[in-house]
């Protein structure tokens, strides 16, 4: 009878792959969980069996099924992620086994993830050389007054890799008769979404080679910001706490139970009390282990997938808008979402107001800028209150918006003056920007790095103090 109903189950799965491919991930989550109780309650190894691979077969069937063309879903993304993490957790369950013990194996996971590491920093920075590539490429030759797709193939003219051929693309959606956003959406599909969300925004008030000489100058100064020397990687401390973890539980499992049977045998002496507080941090830690790997397994890869994928503020996907919620309740991250959103929204309002749109124009284009989802939303509470007749101003404050916008939009004490203190806010939210982070990066590194020399400290002053213990216990006994 099991077999049957896994053989139905697994068709029906079949069919929603092809359909409704989220439904079929979720539902075969739980029909694997279900197939799997009842048939190790009733004994059944077809069943059991069956249950590990319903989940994987629904992935790949996602995978394989034909998407619409020129479309990126998102279910068939998470369906390769998920096929691509399990595969690595296959691939660590097996290859485990066979990595030497000691400290070699150690220093090969070691050599391991450093150098993937290494090939996804590499991966980033390539991207976003390319992003300054091409927004620097359109807007030199928007410049120079050219005609925009002739000027793009002619500077792919005799250069080959990913630059040029992104042009190319750029500049066959821009023949057809694409304005340069959906061209760009369309030819550039790695490009980050504020390029997009402001080059929309700014098509729309004819303000583009405004934005395209905003977003250079911004693209320039963090590129030039990240070839400054690091002294400590953010991955470090994750690192050294792993190991330093690593260790210990070979330490615990192998050398302290020795310890403590040679205080035995010295009339039941206690192990130091640091040793003893060491194994017992140990032991309360041993139980989260597996569940602090899972999370490693599964974090790592929505990390990448994160980092990699553009976010689309037209639509944004599931990702995007957890990672929003997440920044936005966080405390310290939440200023800088802030500071980030009010600086964009604060840009093409100053540059919607001079190419003399509407207030209530310049805030309905604000909400395609690529900012967090709770602001945006906040933006489109202010402009239905500007809709109904309410004051700008007020409008701005009773939607939650910053005070900043507030300030500039208040007749009372800004009469019209507002573009020239939009540009003064617009400075102001880029430099504290700025100040805050460093001041950040000022404040969390040496705190870091004395918690992690206590921990560290901690794991070999309590691996040592059984040694000297056992001095002292032996000089006792010797010398009169």
């Amino acid at each position: 009878m099991i077999p049957i109903a896994i053989i139905l189950v697994f068709a029906v799965l079949m069919y929603l792959a092809a359909r409704v491919p989220v439904v079929a991930m979720l539902a075969s989550l739980v029909v694997a969980v279900a197939a799997f109780v009842i048939s190790y309650s009733q004994g059944s190894v077809f069943g059991v069996l069956a249950s590990y691979v319903l989940f994987p077969a629904t992935c790949l069937a996602i995978v394989l099924t034909r998407g619409v063309p020129d479309t990126e879903t998102y279910d068939r993304t998470i369906a390769k992620w998920a096929l691509i993490v399990m595969g690595c957790i296959i691939a660590a369950l097996v290859g485990m086994p066979l990595l030497p013990i000691g400290p070699f194996g150690i220093i090969g996971m070691l050599f391991i993830g450093l150098f993937v590491g290494m090939i996804i920093s590499y991966k980033l920075k390539s991207r976003d050389a390319i992003n300054v590539y091409v927004v620097s490429t359109i807007g030199a030759c928007m410049r120079q007054n050219l005609p925009l797709s002739q000027a793009l193939e002619s500077a792919a003219v005799g250069l080959t890799g990913k630059r040029p051929q992104t042009l190319r693309n750029i500049a066959m959606y821009l023949t057809q008769g694409n304005p340069l956003s959906t061209a760009i959406r369309l030819g550039y599909r790695k490009c980050p979404g504020y390029v997009t969300g402001l080059i929309t925004a700014a098509e729309r008030i004819d303000q583009t080679p405004e934005a395209i000489m905003s977003l250079e100058e911004d693209m320039t100064k963090k590129a030039q910001e990240g070839v400054v020397f690091k002294p400590v990687q953010p991955w470090y401390p994750v690192m050294l706490v792993f190991f330093a973890l690593a260790i210990l539980t070979g330490l615990t499992i192998f050398i302290l139970p020795k310890f403590k049977d040679i205080f035995d045998q010295f009339g039941g002496s206690e192990l130091p009390l640091v040793t003893r507080t060491l194994m017992e941090f140990h032991d309360n830690c041993w139980p989260m282990l597996p569940l602090v790997l899972l999370l490693f397994l599964v974090a790592v890869p929505v990390w990448i997938y994160v980092k990699f994928r553009p976010r689309r503020p037209e639509n944004p996907r599931m990702f995007s808008t957890i990672g929003d919620f997440v920044k936005w309740h966080l405390p310290v991250l939440r200023w800088f979402e802030r500071n980030y959103s009010l600086l964009h929204t604060v840009e093409l309002l100053r540059l919607s107001l001079n190419a003399g749109a509407t207030i209530d124009e310049a805030i309905a284009h604000t909400l395609v800028l690529d900012v967090n989802g709770h602001f945006r939303k906040r933006l489109t509470r202010w402009r239905d209150k500007v809709l109904q007749g309410l004051d700008v101003s007020a409008a701005a404050a009773d939607s939650g918006l910053p005070d900043a916008l507030v300030w500039a939009f208040d007749k009372k004490l800004n009469p019209d003056k507002t573009p020239t203190i939009l540009e003064t806010v617009e400075k102001t939210c880029r430099s504290n920007y700025n100040y805050r982070a460093n001041m950040l990066k000022m404040i969390l590194w040496p705190c870091t790095t004395i918690l992690l020399g206590a921990f560290v400290g901690f794991i070999a002053v309590g691996i040592f103090m059984p040694l000297i213990a056992i001095i002292r216990l032996n000089t006792a006994g010797v010398l009169p």
